[in-house]
């Protein structure tokens, strides 16, 4: 029980951090100065620059989160579709050529925060913005990672 306390506690650190830093970057947001010099077409346009900047290094970020999200819970047995988790790194094949899980490594888990803290990043600069990106999606895959 106490890994789920210490999983809240951190999902809670974790929200806080994202309130925090979303009530920041709006105030700057909607200074006049940045206001007078950034128009709403290019706030997204930059946006979409890094988004797709910082979305290209990790395979998890690359694909959509959607199918990352369903990866992350599904299981690597026959049946399943353990190409996709395979090409991110979950699945392995065994000698005999059948799916399993890959081992946990300490790569495997810097990409899976290295992700949450990309998404998480992502998710705060575009609450507010003109484009309609939505925060479910964003803050299920941050909570899967």
């Amino acid at each position: 029980h106490v890994v789920f306390a210490l999983l809240s506690v951190f999902g809670g650190l974790v929200g806080a951090a994202f309130n925090q830093a979303n009530v920041i970057w709006s105030a700057y947001r909607m200074r006049p100065a940045f206001r007078s010099r950034v128009s709403g077409v290019m706030e997204v346009s930059l946006i979409a620059l890094v988004t797709l900047i910082t979305s290209w290094p990790s395979s998890f970020l690359r694909l959509l989160s959607t199918d990352v999200i369903h990866a992350l819970f599904e299981s690597c047995g026959d049946g399943s579709q353990h190409e996709l988790r395979t090409y991110i790194g979950l699945c392995s094949t065994d000698d005999q050529g059948n799916p399993e899980f890959a081992p946990v490594t300490a790569g495997l888990v810097f990409t899976l925060l290295f992700a949450g803290f990309v998404r998480l990043f992502q998710m705060t600069i575009t609450f507010g913005t003109l484009c309609p990106a939505g925060l479910f999606v964003p803050s299920l895959f941050v909570g899967a990672c």
